[in-house]
């Protein structure tokens, strides 16, 4: 990543190449292995999702949509959309983290957008998220800015499809064009698939912007 475009300014340093993500922590039994799963997947915003008998990690970055498409050959209808309440989103984000420039003390990192301050009637809508593997200043800021981003584009859907919405996995980013809702090629991440006892399946995703 280069640090001079990640929305905090130009930087003077040295090296101003840094890895995406890196998991900087440590572990302890006593939390148990799904706290340490669910914590570990702060570092790199990822998902584990269970495909063909095993598990997988899914990193949530920018995705074309893949060839599979939702339209009204292969959607057979139960529609349920909704856009996210406040509760959902953020106009300023501040996550956690550990800072090596004040000891490894915890320290906070913020990401606020004025513009979408504005959109929500100069209401201040503010999200804490922590991030225990992260030890980086401008890894935790992009984090923050990320999770801001995405709270913006917050409507979900749900609806029921036939058997072919089964060559997708959750997290694919799938295009759905359909006169109900009036989308047109609109990218989505799917969220979960259920195979119903109506051969049908059940498909929630939610918006999707690269």
């Amino acid at each position: 990543i280069d640090l001079t475009s990640d929305g905090s300014g130009t930087l003077t340093m040295t090296l101003i190449d840094q890895a995406r993500y890196t998991c900087d922590g440590l572990v302890n039994p006593d939390n148990g292995w799904l706290e340490n799963l669910k914590s570990l997947l702060t570092a790199c915003r990822g998902a584990l999702i269970f495909s063909g008998g095993t598990y997988k990690l899914v990193i949530d970055k920018a995705e074309t949509p893949i060839s599979f498409a939702f339209t009204e050959d292969n959607i057979v209808g139960a529609w349920s959309i909704a856009n996210a309440g406040k509760r959902e989103t953020f106009n300023l984000v501040k996550v956690k983290f550990f800072n090596p420039a004040r000891n490894w003390q915890a320290d906070f990192a913020l990401f606020a957008d004025a513009s979408h301050k504005t959109e929500d009637n100069e209401l201040v809508l503010e999200h804490e998220h922590a991030l225990p593997y992260a030890a980086n200043l401008y890894r935790a800021h992009r984090i923050a800015q990320l999770e801001e981003r995405r709270s913006r584009f917050g409507i979900t859907a749900s609806f029921r499809a036939t058997q072919a919405a089964m060559a997708c996995e959750v997290m694919d980013v799938v295009n759905i064009t359909h006169s109900t809702p009036g989308w047109t090629a609109k990218p989505f991440r799917i969220l979960s698939i259920e195979l119903l006892q109506s051969d049908e399946v059940l498909v929630q995703a939610r918006e999707y912007q690269d």
